[in-house]
């Protein structure tokens, strides 16, 4: 009876110990079995039908002193930490989201900040989303069918706390493991939030998900040739940016239980079959992700054949997994034999022969594609390349390009820009500015380009010096300097700065002393800025993102607290309305934090509060994932009712894969910030108006944005903001990011492509110009950005871009310049080059010589470069620049220079003439056009003679014509019109044949005419003509110059 006792006993004892599987290694420490062995079971005087209780760990301590300290400690922290939570930061938190709540709701157009905050519950920038939900769900979920046991099990062997059972691992993977894969979820989003911005498309009706694209990789190992821009652009957008990173993350944390299975077989119970079966599961899990990224990659023909590679891998692996799995059931061995490694070897290598077919397959192909002409057009050039055209062409926004020859440009009629050249480059008017631009507490931000009232301008708003309240809340964060007052201006023509009242009010349509309360940094700190990238497959590009950590405009202001300073003597103080408000424990921290403590416990002070004066933050602060603000900000004047903006431009940013190599960039308009009132506007960029997914296939990947924000359109709902047309600039940084592709992908013939002669590239100085230009339909401000050929080294540039604005916003047209002949164009610095050869003694002369920004014009019926020379001088503590010389290089030919002190003595010396002589037979003609005393007209002294020493030779009847490429030109011989005759040319323009010589000549008799060459050009300062003369002898009629025509100019 007693040992039957024992034995029930014993029984009951190792029942209480957890159960071991059969499969995996249970570790029980030996002490504790040597111990529980030797125990012998209570005696027992009666025998009894139940067991008894278990004794294993049944005991009790007494709670040491120091552990209730301990408690007491972790309790009093606890409640610590649930009062600092509740009572400070939650409060502080949510001021900031009250506050920017009021201010994009008052002064945005009604925006809804905490919309655009969380997406919806989408958005990673809110701790508690979606997002993070869906990878707790999906960890735990993988985690849980069957419990995975080993990574506890192994912590246990450490802690000694053993195996857990199956309950104990659900409740540790949907607790602790709970939080760690919600945190580990929010990788699903990225680091550009490109899962939450199209979930949030998704839920707002602008783009669909279809499960069925799950599939997507087997449409293109089926049909390659079938995915067009057109039917499969929205579809890899969602493709790339929701189910591939749901994909991804459910397949990596299959690949970590996977990895954890084989560390726990091995490390708690060594199974060679259930390690092989682990190691081949993993293999197929990089198959499966590599296979996955399928439609994110751009295919050939060479590269469809690869992608077979994945398949096969995956099945392969997945059937070795599965016989070892199936092995490591039924064998009782945990170890390979000698011979069944032999086996598995040389399964293995059949394996891994199949998974090379593809590669195998593909080498004819390969073969061909660099060889075959034919194959590369084919299984190249049809498959890839042009699809990467089509693709990026769309995405990128390059249909906005046209591209025409050089000689359109000088074969028009421009008008003369002689005053309208930029004379002062940026950095010479910043000298100039910086004279009386700068105080003890005032600098000047960035100066920039602008265009007002059919002028250019260099303007420079003022900004504040930080360093001069830096660390002192009573300066920085009440209105003693919350704002600056006025800008400056300077003719970019002659370098004067505007310093009187009313010509500000004149040009500008504001005050000289207009309030800056909204503004943006200094030009010095955009020197230490910070920066984010745009990357491409073919381009990347720095943006600034957080300008240095500190700067101007950067804090914010708590109104209405009476603090002045005497030494600003401004005339406005802020009479706008407050951008939010604050009260209760909100407003006491939200105060405090500006270190206002004596107004924060004053709860008689009413809290309000100016917040994001930075232009930049403003902006950025509302803006949806995938936009971006540009740069450069730049200041805009409605002159018609007094006021001055920001304007900054707002630009997508758009992951797209497949054959797309660039994102979605688009310029989608401007936001104008009130510079008085910090209200702002959102006017849309009018290449934008009408445009739908027929026009553009990526238009339903950046409707939202349209949809969300109140689109003011220049032409249709905004007619009082037509003063900003012609003010309107093309942002700068996107034009760029655009034209890293166009040069490569503006080529559309297979040969060229393969040739890689068209490839273009910045020259190492180049840079976007905005300027006044002339293509041949009046003065206009355009963009100028010059290219030359990719790997050439060579001093002739491929051509020009011309990006124009107002009425033709947005258009681009590259003027391409041939390699040779007579319209190839020279290089900026190849011009600098012949200019200072040409003047070296002159510049020799000019102490601190500084040559300025070389720019191109249409000037006298060609292209020249502009090249000014300044001296460079401190006055008073000031650095100076003044204009010295400035020199002329035609484009085509680098003998052609002349300079003077400025633009309009360099442009008097393009119209002298030196004389030209033609010979044909024995009949010579020469002319020379000089200047009019009044030089307003043109002196053409021109001369024949038939020089033939044979006297008894016959007569000859010589005519001669002047035939000129326009009907506003008159000739006059001795004060009479001489008689004309109208011709047509090019595309049904009008010219004019004057006939100024007709009469008979016998040898050694010559004639010679003075003539006047006048036009009727209105109010232009000058315009160029193309002129051509004709001589006829007895029927015979000769051209001088025989292929082309000369240019002459007449000043108005």
């Amino acid at each position: 009876s007693n040992n039957k006792d024992d034995e029930i006993q014993y029984r009951y004892l190792d029942a209480d110990l957890e159960e071991v599987d059969e499969d995996e290694e249970y570790f029980i420490d030996k002490a504790e079995k040597k111990t529980r062995k030797s125990k012998k079971p209570p005696e027992s005087s009666q025998p009894s039908d139940k067991p008894p209780k278990p004794r294993r760990f049944q005991y009790k301590r007494p709670v040491s002193r120091k552990r209730k300290i301990q408690l007491l400690g972790i309790f009093a922290f606890i409640i610590i930490a649930v009062l600092v939570v509740f009572l400070y930061v939650i409060p502080v938190w949510h001021a900031n989201i009250s506050l920017q709540s009021q201010l994009y709701s008052v002064k945005a157009g009604n925006l809804s900040f905490w919309d655009f905050y969380i997406l919806n519950g989408w958005s990673t920038s809110f701790i508690f989303n979606w997002i993070g939900l869906m990878g707790a769900i999906i960890g735990c979920t993988i985690m849980s069918l069957p419990p995975e046991k080993n990574l506890i099990a192994l912590i246990g062997t450490r802690l000694g706390f053993g195996r857990p059972s199956n309950k104990k691992s659900l409740l540790i993977w949907w607790s602790i493991g709970f939080v760690i894969f919600y945190f580990a979820g929010l990788l699903i989003d990225g680091f550009n939030n490109n899962f939450s911005i199209t979930m949030y498309y998704i839920q707002n009706g602008f783009l669909d998900v279809n499960l069925g694209d799950i599939f997507l990789p087997f449409q293109f190992l089926v049909n390659i040739d079938s995915i067009t821009a057109e039917t499969h652009m929205a579809r890899i957008f969602v493709y790339s940016n929701v189910l591939l990173p749901i994909i991804m993350f459910i397949l990596a944390i299959i690949l970590i239980r996977l990895i954890l299975n084989m560390i726990g077989v091995a490390y708690l119970k060594r199974n060679d079959y259930k390690i092989a079966s682990n190691a081949c599961f993993i293999i197929m899990i990089f198959f499966l992700m590599n296979f996955y990224s399928v439609p994110n990659k751009a295919l050939d023909h060479l590269s469809f054949i690869h992608i077979w590679i994945n398949p096969i891998g995956i099945f392969g692996f997945m059937a070795f997994g599965i016989v070892f799995r199936v092995l490591a059931q039924k064998t009782e061995r945990y170890m390979f034999e000698n011979e069944e490694l032999k086996r598995f070897g040389i399964a293995s290598l059949i394996l891994i022969f199949c998974i090379l077919i593809p590669l195998f397959v593909s080498i004819p192909t390969a073969i061909n594609i660099n060889n075959n002409y034919s194959s590369w057009l084919e299984d190249r050039w049809e498959a890839k390349i042009n699809k990467q055209r089509e693709w990026t062409v769309h995405a990128a926004g390059l249909d906005m390009f046209e591209e025409r020859e050089i000689q359109n440009l000088t074969d028009s009629e421009p008008s003369n820009l002689v005053k309208a050249i930029r004379q002062y480059d940026k950095d010479a008017a910043i000298y100039q500015m910086n004279t009386i631009g700068q105080s003890p507490f005032e600098t000047l931000a960035d100066s920039d380009i602008v265009y007002v009232r059919g002028n250019e301008y260099w303007v420079a708003p003022k900004t504040l010096k930080v360093q001069h309240f830096e660390g002192d809340p009573i300066k920085s964060n009440t209105n003693m300097f919350d704002h600056v007052e006025g800008f400056l201006a300077l003719y970019t023509y002659n370098g004067s700065l505007i310093l009187n009242s009313s010509d500000f009010v004149n040009t500008f349509g504001v005050n000289i002393s207009h309030p800056i309360f909204f503004g943006e940094y200094s030009s010095s700190s955009l020197e230490q800025n910070d920066y984010f990238s745009i990357t491409g497959d073919d381009y990347e590009y720095d943006f600034f993102s957080d300008i240095s950590s500190y700067g101007a405009f950067d804090d914010d202001i708590l109104l209405n607290t009476g603090w002045q300073d005497d030494e600003t003597n401004y005339a406005h103080t802020y009479e706008g309305t407050p951008d939010g408000s604050l009260t209760g424990l909100e407003a006491f921290w939200y105060t405090t934090n500006l270190g206002l403590f004596s107004y924060a416990i004053n709860r008689s002070f009413e809290k309000n509060y100016v917040i994001n004066r930075n232009i930049r933050t403003r902006v950025e602060n509302i803006l949806l994932p995938g936009l971006w603000v540009d740069e450069d900000p730049y200041l805009v004047f409605d002159y018609e009712n007094g006021k001055m903006y920001y304007a900054l431009s707002i630009c997508t940013n758009l992951n797209l894969k497949s054959y797309s190599t660039s994102p979605i960039l688009r310029f989608l308009g401007v936001a104008l910030i009130d510079t008085e009132f910090g209200t702002m506007e959102f006017v849309k960029n009018p290449m934008l108006e009408g445009i739908d997914a027929d026009d553009d296939p990526t238009y339903p990947m950046w409707q939202l944005y349209m949809d969300k924000y109140p689109w003011i359109e220049l032409g249709v709902e905004g007619p009082e903001y037509d003063w900003l047309r012609e003010q309107l600039r093309y942002p700068e940084q996107l034009f760029e990011i655009q034209l890293s592709y166009q040069y490569k992908y503006h080529v559309d013939d297979p040969d060229v492509w393969q040739s890689g002669a068209q490839f273009h590239e910045r020259p190492e100085e180049g840079d976007l110009f905005y300027i006044e230009f002339d293509l041949g339909l009046g003065q206009e401000f355009v963009g100028i950005d010059l290219v030359e050929r990719k790997g050439v080294d060579a001093i002739t540039l491929a051509g020009m871009y011309v990006l124009r604005h107002a009425e033709h916003f947005g258009e681009v047209i590259f003027y391409e310049a041939p390699s040779k002949g007579s319209f190839k164009i020279i290089g900026p610095s190849t011009a600098r080059t012949s200019f200072q050869a040409s003047a070296s003694q002159e510049l020799y002369t000019i102490e601190n010589r500084d040559i300025g920004n070389t720019l191109l014009y249409p000037l006298a019926g060609s292209l020249y470069y502009v090249i000014p020379v300044y001296s460079t001088t401190t006055e008073g503590g000031s650095t100076i620049q003044f204009l010295q010389k400035l020199g002329l290089v035609n484009a085509f030919d680098t003998q052609k220079v002349v300079f003077g002190d400025d633009a309009n003595e360099a442009y008097l010396l393009l119209n002298y003439t030196e004389t030209e002589t033609f010979e044909e037979g024995n009949i010579t003609i020469s002319y020379e056009i000089r200047d009019s005393p009044t030089l307003d007209a043109k002196i053409i002294d021109l001369e024949t003679l038939y020089s033939d020493d044979n006297l008894s030779a016959p007569q000859k009847h010589v005519t001669v014509n002047i035939s000129l490429r326009t009907d506003i030109v008159d000739i006059t011989k001795f004060g009479s019109p001489v008689p004309n005759s109208e011709f047509t040319w090019g595309s049904g323009k009008t010219g004019m044949n004057f006939t100024v010589i007709d009469m008979d000549l016998y040898p050694r008799e010559g004639y010679s005419v003075g003539l006047n060459l006048t036009a009727d050009i209105g109010s232009l300062y000058s315009v160029t003509v193309e002129f051509k003369i004709v001589l006829i002898v007895d029927s015979e009629v000769i051209e001088f110059p025989e292929d082309e025509w000369d240019k002459v100019t007449i000043l108005g």
